[in-house]
């Protein structure tokens, strides 16, 4: 598993993470994320338009010494980046604190460069984001240079190796691996705190 500081934001953003929202097993398992993906991008769905969700394996979770521990020693956490930060923080207030399969969810802000982080990482990492994204692109080189990782990326963002190295840093963003499968499953329902006593 990756050892990295986590990053709390307070600041509204348009990501947020979701902790709590799967358990250690169902992230080993490529069609449970699958599921957990749909699940989390339909009800995302209900407070705006959702632009990517990330659902790492359990391999990618980052340990967090203040989280509370599960069997691995980690809370797993979800990632939503929505179009707007009012969608973002619509869904923040109304996840946090609910039960989703007998479980109370935490919710929180990520800053967008922790976000891309995760992305970045899901890309080298072979890991796979949901459908519309899920295939990483295949780096372009270029006189034995690598230039870009996806199409239009400028020349600046290819340092994909830099990335990493900065993600791995001690006291840097938590870098997770998305992965989502193509088709649409049912899954639990999510139910509000009050609701779930």
């Amino acid at each position: 598993m990756l050892a990295a500081r986590a990053t709390a934001c307070a600041k509204p953003e348009r990501a947020i993470s979701l902790a709590n929202f799967a358990l250690e097993g169902e992230l080993d398992d490529a069609e449970e994320r699958a599921d957990l993906a749909e699940t989390l991008r339909e009800e995302c769905a209900t407070f705006g338009r959702v632009a990517s969700v990330i659902v790492p394996p359990a391999a990618a979770q980052v340990r967090d010494a203040h989280a509370p521990a599960g069997a691995g020693g980690y809370m797993p956490k979800v990632y939503v980046l929505f179009e707007e930060i009012a969608a973002a923080t619509a869904a923040l207030a109304r996840m946090h604190g609910r039960a989703f399969d007998g479980r109370i969810i935490t919710a929180a802000y990520v800053p967008q460069a922790e976000y891309d982080l995760v992305q970045a990482r899901a890309v080298v990492d072979g890991g796979n984001r949901e459908p519309e994204m899920a295939q990483p692109q295949q780096p372009q080189v270029e006189e034995g240079m690598l230039t870009s990782v996806r199409p239009g990326a400028p020349a600046s963002e290819a340092g994909m190796e830099e990335l990493i190295a900065t993600a791995d840093a001690p006291g840097s963003a938590e870098a997770e691996v998305g992965d989502a499968g193509s088709e649409a499953r049912a899954g639990p329902e999510l139910v509000p705190a009050e609701s779930a006593a």
